[in-house]
This record gives C-alpha cells, structure tokens and sequence, in this order.
C-alpha cells in the first residue's frame, strides 16, 4: 500500500535513517506516482543519504511528469541548494510557496521551511525568520523548522526565543544530536547544570563528531 509505504518512510526520515527511508519511499512513488509529497521526502532520503544522483533523478522526473505543478519547484530549491546556488534555491522555494497557497497546511509548511533555509543560508535572518514562524505555525510538529527557527533566533540575538524552539525541536526529533550542542552552548551562562547535561549527551552520541572539540572546551570551561 502506497501510504503506509509513505509514512514508514516519514518516520525513517524522522530517525534519520536514509536507508529504510528510501527503500519506503520508492515503494510508495512505484505504487502511486502521483504522490508528489512522497517524491519529494523520497528526494530527501536520498540527500541524506548522499545519493546526490538519485535526488536529482527525482528532481527530473518531477521536471519531466509535472511541468506545472507548483511542487516541482520544491524539487528545484533542493537540487539548487546541493549546488550551493542560494539565489536560485530561494527564488524557486519562494514560487513553490506562491503556487502552494492553497495546499494542505503540511506542504505549505514545506514551502515556508525551505524558503526559510534557503533564505537564511543566503544571508537574511529577519526574513528567514517570518518564513520559518509560518512553517511552525502552519506545522507545529515540523522539527525541522523548529530547529532551523532556532539557528536564526540565534543570528539575531534572541537567546531566549532561541533555546525555546532548540528544546521544541528537540522533543519533536530526540535523534538530532546537534540540538544538545545547540542548547548546551546558550544554556552556559544561564543554565550551566542544564548545559552539561546537554553537552554531555552531544558527545556521549558523536564523540568524534565535528563539533566535538568545541564542546569538550566548553565542558572543561563549565566544570572548573
């Protein structure tokens, strides 16, 4: 059943397993090919995955079978962001959110998340910022946005706004270890106990991950 193939691969996603993801998601495009919110969390199983060929084979069957459809530039943004074309990554999100206007609130916070990345990676925060609000309130359970949201906050000097949507996204998507680094770095000087915690599970899980170092100095900073 398409569906259910769908939303195993979903639930893959959230863990953060490409694998099972994929081979979910290929089911469920093979059995309804005109499930393009499947094609498009397919594309991202394959990002994840660093299968940066089979993203974009996705990309072009979306280019090829639905030449119309407001989400094929969803695909676009992705395929333009791998290529670290900014511009091009927003511009194609920003339409995919006017043609979306109407969609479910699910895909409309789709839109609003990516052209909120897109938009933020470029070099604007105030705007990332609008875009990625309305994809956290157009999907409370976007754990992604939630996360995204709480980088930007950062950028702008919201410490407190920025810890609320890191611990948000935290409870959404428990598997994302980077939030532990996030939340143990603005928890330091106000809540040290709270970020040791944070800090402690970040390299319990990645302890060689890249942002290991840091995290190590500022637990030693912390436990003097």
């Amino acid at each position: 059943d398409g569906l259910l193939a769908r939303e195993r691969g979903r639930l893959a996603l959230r863990r953060r397993d490409p694998v099972t993801a994929v081979a979910a998601l290929e089911r469920a495009v093979a059995s309804t090919p005109t499930d393009l919110e499947a094609q498009l969390m397919l594309m991202d199983a394959y990002i994840i995955g660093e299968n940066t060929t089979g993203a974009q084979r996705v990309d072009n069957e979306l280019k090829r079978s639905y030449p119309q459809r407001p989400e094929r530039m969803l695909a676009a943004g992705r395929t333009a962001l791998l290529a670290n074309q900014v511009v091009e990554a927003r511009d194609a999100f920003a339409e995919a959110q006017r043609g979306l206007a109407r969609a479910p609130h699910r895909v409309r916070a789709d839109a609003a998340y990516w052209l909120g990345l897109a938009t933020f990676i470029g070099g604007d925060p105030g705007l990332a910022k609008a875009a990625l609000v309305d994809a956290t309130r157009l999907d409370p359970f976007n754990a992604d946005a939630h996360a995204v949201l709480g980088q930007v906050l950062r950028a702008l000097g919201d410490v407190g706004g920025a810890i609320a949507s890191f611990r948000r996204a935290q409870e959404l998507d428990p598997d994302n270890v980077e939030l532990n680094a996030d939340l143990g770095e603005l928890l330091a000087t106000r809540q040290p106990k709270d970020a040791i915690r944070a800090l402690d599970r970040y390299l319990a899980k990645v302890p060689t991950g890249e942002r290991a170092d840091s995290v190590r100095a500022l637990l030693a900073r912390l436990r003097r």
